[in-house]
C-alpha cells in the first residue's frame, strides 16, 4: 500500500468530517503526522483543486470532492428508485424513512424522507450510522462477509443498556436478522431512538442497501417495531425486485 496516498486520503477524510476549516498543527495531531508532512499533503491537494486555503492559514475541502461524489452517485440509481418506497413507508408509519448503504464498516444515509411529526429522528444525507447498533446498519451488516463481521465484532462499544454486549451476541442477532428478513433497533445507540431496517438486493443477488424507518421510542414500542418489520421487509423486497432481484431471499 502506498503510504503517501493513504496519508492523503486520511487527510481528506479528516477535513470532510470537520465542521470547520482546520490548521496544520491541528491536523498533524489528529493524524499523528509531522507538521511538515501535513503541509506538503495539503498544499499538493490545494494545487490539484481539492483543498481551499483560508486567509488565516486553515484548510477545507473544495467542491471538487462534492463534484466527484455526484458523478459516482449518478451511476447508482438506487437512490431515485427508492424514493417512492421511502415516501410510502413514511406515509404508512408516520416516521422518518431512509435508505442506507455500507461504506467503511458503517452505514451511510443516501436518501431520506422526513416524518411530518414535530418530534422525529433525522440523519442527514451523507451522515453515518454505526452498523451494529442501528436498524439499517444491522440489516446491512448481516449480509457482509465473515471477515467484516469479525472486524466489527472485535470493536464493539457500549452506548446504552440495549447495545449488543459481545461478539457472540452480535453474531446471534445477525443470524436472526437473516432468518426474519429485518432488523430492529431497540434503542441501542440512543435509548430514545428506535427503528426497523431491511436489506435491499440487486439483480446479482447482492445486498447493496438497507431501507428502514426510525422514530422516538415513545411512538415505537417493541411490539410495534415487530409489526413494522413486516412492512419494511416487504418494501425492501419490492424495491429489490425493481432493481432486478428475482426470487425470495433464503431465510
Amino acid at each position: 500500500m502506498d503510504k503517501t496516498v493513504a496519508k492523503a486520503l486520511r487527510l481528506i477524510e479528516a477535513l470532510a468530517q470537520s465542521p470547520e476549516a482546520r490548521g496544520i498543527s491541528d491536523l498533524a495531531r489528529d493524524l499523528e503526522l509531522t507538521k511538515s508532512n501535513v503541509h506538503r499533503l495539503v498544499e499538493t491537494l490545494r494545487k490539484l483543486g481539492y483543498v481551499n486555503r483560508g486567509e488565516n492559514g486553515t484548510y477545507s475541502l473544495s467542491l471538487e470532492i462534492w463534484r466527484l461524489g455526484l458523478q459516482v452517485m449518478s451511476r447508482v440509481d438506487v437512490r431515485d428508485v427508492s424514493l417512492p418506497y421511502l415516501e410510502a413507508l413514511t406515509a404508512e408509519t408516520g416516521e422518518t424513512a431512509r435508505l442506507t448503504v455500507f461504506v467503511n464498516d458503517q452505514g451511510v444515509c443516501v436518501q431520506q424522507v422526513q416524518s411530518s411529526n414535530p418530534v422525529g429522528v433525522i440523519t442527514r444525507v451523507g451522515g453515518t450510522l454505526l452498523s451494529y447498533c442501528s436498524a439499517t446498519g444491522k440489516a446491512l451488516l448481516a449480509f457482509q462477509d465473515d471477515d467484516v463481521i469479525d472486524r466489527i465484532a472485535a470493536r464493539l462499544e457500549n452506548f446504552t443498556q440495549y447495545t449488543v454486549a459481545s461478539p457472540a451476541a452480535l453474531r446471534d442477532e445477525l443470524e436472526l436478522i437473516r432468518r426474519n428478513g429485518f432488523a430492529i433497533n431497540r434503542g441501542e445507540w440512543r435509548e430514545n431512538v428506535r427503528g426497523v431496517g431491511a436489506p435491499v438486493w440487486n439483480g446479482d443477488g447482492k445486498v447493496i442497501a438497507a431501507i428502514g424507518v426510525s422514530g422516538p421510542g415513545s411512538r415505537l414500542p417493541i411490539k410495534k417495531l415487530k409489526q413494522l418489520g413486516v412492512s419494511v421487509r416487504d418494501a425492501g423486497l419490492r424495491l429489490s425486485h425493481e432493481l432486478g432481484y428475482v426470487g425470495t431471499p433464503d431465510r
